[in-house]
């Protein structure tokens, strides 16, 4: 269960615009997700390692309906953070006893901007 999101704008330019971090079920923080902004629009890059010279996620979804999840969630809310005059947007979760696959955006609600 992702019990908050934060997502904060990167402001260096280029095509990576935000950075997230989810907590999970209160004892798990995952920091470091990418959002990259590509021709098509935005894509999540999960947390990654140079190993042996590739690039390799240390944190990823083990299947494509959990992926989707993710990146539904994280790609809802950077547009709302590249919409406002905020630096960064913090949400939580409404409704713990949601399990994973059915989390949805609107089960989030903006809880503080800072």
């Amino acid at each position: 269960m992702i019990d908050t999101i934060k997502i904060t704008k990167v402001y260096h330019g280029g095509s990576l615009k935000a950075s997230a971090t989810l907590t999970i079920g209160g004892v798990l923080a995952l920091h470091d997700i990418k959002i990259i902004e590509k021709e098509n629009g935005y894509f999540i890059a999960m947390p990654s390692q140079l190993i042996k010279g590739k690039y390799r996620d240390i944190y990823h979804p083990i299947s494509a309906p959990a992926r989707q999840v993710f990146e539904n969630l994280l790609l809802r809310c950077v547009e709302d953070l590249m919409q406002s005059q905020e630096s960064s947007l913090f949400y939580q979760c409404q409704n713990t006893n949601i399990p994973f696959l059915d989390l949805t955006y609107d089960d989030f609600q903006i809880v503080n901007q800072s």
